[in-house]
């Protein structure tokens, strides 16, 4: 059929063309194949073109709604992303109060050196002088009123 070639034709020549120069170009064909048509092939082909129009329409309208759900989706990963860094925070990586961590907290544990606590064999130590007394004061109790000795 002279149909189907001229119909391959226009696609292979529209490949690489911008948007509105292939609807112009296929605006032509489609004249072009409507002049070699009967009245019921003219029939069929004006109801595949109110088809195409209306289906160009949707998808203009889908591609729109496609790009403010992305525009939403990115939003939504920021948000994402910001609730959790602060999930994350505990009294260890931020300026929070160490009340604040809950029980699910572990701090860090004390590297161990492999020597007991306090005071290690070998060092010199320190204590307090003790003093010689200068003077010897005895205090006795005197005598307490209502106090009685048994």
């Amino acid at each position: 059929m002279t149909l189907g070639k001229e119909a391959r034709e226009v696609k292979n020549g529209i490949d690489n063309e911008r948007e509105e120069t292939v609807t112009v170009h296929l605006q032509k064909t489609v004249d072009k194949i409507i002049q070699k048509c009967n009245t019921k092939q003219m029939l069929r082909m004006e109801q595949i073109i109110d088809k195409n129009k209306e289906l160009t329409k949707k998808v203009s309208e889908l591609e729109e709604k496609n790009a403010q759900l992305e525009g939403e989706i990115e939003r939504l990963r920021e948000q994402k992303k910001e609730l959790d860094r602060q999930l994350g925070m505990n009294s260890t990586n931020s300026s929070k109060p160490p009340s604040s961590d809950g029980m699910k907290v572990t701090r860090p544990k004390k590297k161990t050196t492999g020597r007991k606590k306090g005071k290690q064999r070998g060092s010199k130590g320190y204590r307090r002088i003790n003093l010689e007394p200068t003077e010897i004061i005895n205090h006795y109790a005197g005598h307490c009123n209502g106090v009685t000795a048994k």
